[in-house]
């Protein structure tokens, strides 16, 4: 008994690992608008086709984040560093694991290679909750629960018979 529940408890961590909050693409190439990414998901963020040329600047309110040129991502912030990504090819910059603290206002200036101002791309992140630990949760408490009172049934169905004469078991 002490085995199941024990499995019981372990259970939703590991189909927590299995049920990770998917990605999240968000394609403002020639508009703004606001993106939702769901709290611990990874956010694709593509503000032009191809960025080779180019040089961007990110900032999220006022403070700039990062700043993409030739070859190098310089990241500013602490918070961005080690989960922050630029892909040059396609104009894409990536958060990963994105937090409730990351939601807000984000602009990128986009420049060409002489330092001109091509475009700004304004962006209104929202993060959203991930229903999916609620749900494993309460679907393991439901069955813990369930399985406390089936085995309470059998054990009380198999006393009230040995207690009976002449019962058959």
């Amino acid at each position: 008994m002490l085995r199941v529940l024990s499995i019981l408890v372990l259970f939703p961590e590991l189909i927590y690992g299995f049920l990770r909050p998917s990605d999240t693409m968000c394609k403002f190439l020639d508009t703004d608008s606001t993106c939702s990414v769901t709290h611990g998901g990874d956010l694709y963020l593509q503000v032009m086709a191809n960025a080779s040329d180019h040089r961007l600047e990110l900032f999220r309110g006022s403070k700039k984040v990062l700043i993409i040129r030739r070859e190098t991502v310089k990241i500013l912030e602490e918070a961005f560093r080690n989960r922050t990504e630029a892909f040059r090819n396609n104009g894409t910059i990536k958060i990963q694991n994105v937090q409730w603290e990351d939601a807000g206002k984000y602009k990128v200036d986009v420049y060409d290679k002489d330092g001109i101002h091509l475009k700004k791309v304004e962006v209104m992140l929202e993060v959203k909750a991930n229903p999916w630990p609620v749900v494993v949760y309460a679907g393991a408490s439901v069955g813990a629960f369930l399985l406390v009172v089936l085995v309470s049934v059998c054990i009380y169905r198999k006393s009230k018979a040995h207690k009976q004469p002449g019962a058959v078991i």
